[in-house]
């Protein structure tokens, strides 16, 4: 075999190792599994029991835990929050009754569940001890960051500010201040033109550009009631 053929092989491999790394992080969901959840070596057996529609019992070896989710429970699926530390998590799911996903995370520390968490809606984790969850607000997705701390929980890291981005047409005029604490008005935005919606407090103020690269806040109700063509869904 020839160089040229030796290293089209390892690329093969290389490929062939990445698809089943990543297939590996897929969620799954299953009611019974065998995984080492806390890297001894020895796989946990892992069973979860629907007591009722949103009532569920999980079964890790020997010990239980019960908890409840807003919706009918579905079943489990594994995660690995940190990559770089022996731990991988159980995540008891629920899609809800309209995508209102909800994720019950748990380790287990070889004799004992421990909960971690009670994330809601779509999760990207990037395998670094932060998972990052996804929420729509009726016309926005907010993205909120979780950490995982050293006594292994999931804790929500606040933002002063959450990226909106999206763009509107004014319909009535919108009257844009300069400080979310005053009334000192910046500028009224006119009919017919557009309103770029940059950033939210989280508290019902929304940082708007007019098309004169004007900054000013407005509050969500006078938001609404001005701009329209904002990607509404339920």
């Amino acid at each position: 075999m020839d160089m040229r053929s030796v290293k089209a092989l390892l690329v093969c491999v290389i490929v062939l190792a990445s698809s089943v790394v990543s297939s590996a992080d897929e969620k799954r969901l299953m009611w019974n599994a065998k995984v080492d959840l806390n890297g001894d070596g020895k796989p946990e057996t892992i069973r979860l029991v629907k007591l009722e529609a949103v009532r569920f019992r999980l079964h890790i070896n020997q010990d239980t835990f019960e908890g409840t989710l807003g919706g009918k429970v579905e079943g489990f699926y594994i995660a690995d929050v940190n990559k770089s530390d022996k731990y991988r998590e159980v995540v008891v799911y629920t899609p809800g009754p309209s995508d209102d996903d909800e994720h019950v995370f748990f380790w287990f520390d070889g004799k004992r569940i421990h909960k971690m968490g009670h994330l809601m809606r779509w999760l990207k984790f990037l395998g670094n001890g932060i998972v990052l969850a996804d929420d729509w607000m009726g016309f926005w997705t907010i993205t909120r960051k979780y950490v995982l701390t050293k006594d292994r929980k999931l804790v929500e890291v606040p933002q002063e500010f959450y990226y909106v981005g999206v763009t509107g047409k004014v319909f009535k005029p919108l009257t844009l201040y300069r400080t979310r604490q005053t009334k000192q008005v910046l500028a009224t935005l006119r009919v017919g033109s557009n309103a770029e919606i940059i950033l939210s407090d989280g508290k019902g103020w929304y940082l708007v550009k007019s098309e004169n690269r004007l900054l000013g806040w407005a509050k969500e109700e006078s938001l609404l009631e001005s701009v329209s063509n904002l990607p509404f869904a339920d």
